[in-house]
């Protein structure tokens, strides 16, 4: 692992609001700020920004083997330059897609709040945004599912990454979504279907769907009007 920023690198952590400590793991960064002291949820296990960053690198090794896609690679070869996927408190909220390769805003770190069990999801959610942007197999679906996708995703990552409690919440509200809801219902689809049909988890749903009509398969999308 490199375990200094490169040029590009730089550029999007010297965004940063405040001063800050930049934390580098082999395929995420994170600008952690200073000052930021939050109350942690219990049951990540995360104590400190140190075991903050190998969440979110545990995450990315996670989504890029069951999507079996890295977005690292896939916007290296682009760009001819290797940029980490940057986690950062600089104005900026959510999945960015601005410059050689996307980022993360940490929004204000108030909504949701830094270190609860709800920022932990936001986190895999938006996390999860960086495998399907690009991702060549699902193209054709993302923009009709891709939130459905991520709010998935957000409790696969929760489920596997020893957060139960977490996800066993998460997967009420799927259940209760109204079924206009992109996100939720969305995510309540995939996560029936990977039920019903038996799939042994994420992998085993996206290699299921892999390239395929999911209009066809899961049925029409009740968000779509």
């Amino acid at each position: 692992m490199e375990d200094r920023l490169r040029p590009s690198e730089q550029t999007v952590a010297a965004t940063a609001c405040e001063p800050a400590v930049v934390i580098i793991r082999e395929h995420i960064i994170l600008v952690w700020p200073n000052d930021l002291k939050p109350q942690w949820y219990a049951e990540s296990q995360v104590r400190n920004p140190l075991e903050m960053a190998d969440w979110l690198e545990t995450a990315f090794r996670f989504s890029a083997r069951w999507t079996r896609f890295d977005p690292n690679d896939h916007y290296a070869r682009r760009n001819g330059e290797n940029i980490r996927l940057i986690f950062v408190h600089n104005g900026s909220f959510d999945f960015n897609f601005g410059g050689k390769r996307p980022f993360i805003g940490l929004r204000d770190l108030k909504k949701p709040l830094a270190g609860s069990e709800d920022w932990f999801g936001w986190l895999a959610h938006e996390l999860s945004h960086d495998f399907w942007h690009e991702h060549p197999a699902f193209q054709r679906v993302k923009d009709v599912w891709g939130e459905g996708m991520c709010d998935y995703e957000r409790y696969s990552l929760l489920l596997n990454m020893g957060m139960p409690e977490a996800a066993r919440h998460w997967n009420q509200l799927l259940q209760d979504a109204h079924l206009d809801d992109r996100y939720r219902a969305g995510a309540w689809m995939f996560l029936r279907f990977q039920r019903s049909h038996s799939l042994d988890g994420p992998a085993a749903l996206w290699e299921y769907l892999w390239d395929k009509d999911f209009d066809a398969i899961l049925g029409k999308p009740r968000w779509i009007k």
